[in-house]
C-alpha cells in the first residue's frame, strides 16, 4: 500500500465522463496505485493514437510527493487536470500535436 490514502476527488466521474464524451478512450486507475505503483495517475486516456495519463485534482488540490515522481520519471505525457474545461484543453491539444479531428470549442453537455 502507498502512504498517501487514494481518495476520489468529488470531479472524478464529470472528468471521465467528459473525456468519453469528447471521444477518448479511458481507463480509470484510480485505486491501482494501492496495490501497484505509487503515484499513479488516475485515468490512461488515448485518443488518435496518442496515449496519456490524467491526473483528476479538485481546484485547491495539489499534487502529492509520489504523484510528482511518478510525473518526472515517466516517459510519456502526464495531464492535470480540475475541471472539464481543462479536459477540452486537453483534448485540443492532441487533435493538434495528432492533426486528427476537429477543435472543440465547448465544453460537452450531457
Amino acid at each position: 500500500m502507498t502512504r498517501f490514502a487514494r481518495r476520489q476527488d468529488k470531479n472524478h466521474s464529470p472528468i471521465i465522463d467528459a473525456y468519453e464524451k469528447l471521444g477518448v478512450s479511458v481507463v480509470d486507475l484510480s485505486r491501482a496505485a494501492e496495490v501497484c505503483v505509487a503515484g499513479l495517475p488516475d485515468l490512461v486516456c488515448a485518443l488518435h493514437g496518442y496515449m496519456f495519463f490524467s491526473e483528476t485534482k479538485t481546484d485547491i488540490g495539489n499534487l502529492n510527493p509520489a504523484q510528482l515522481h511518478f510525473m518526472e520519471i515517466w516517459k510519456a505525457p502526464v495531464k492535470v487536470v480540475r475541471t472539464v474545461d481543462d479536459v477540452v484543453a486537453v483534448v485540443n491539444e492532441i487533435k493538434l500535436l495528432t492533426g486528427a479531428g476537429r477543435y472543440v470549442k465547448k465544453t460537452p453537455h450531457e
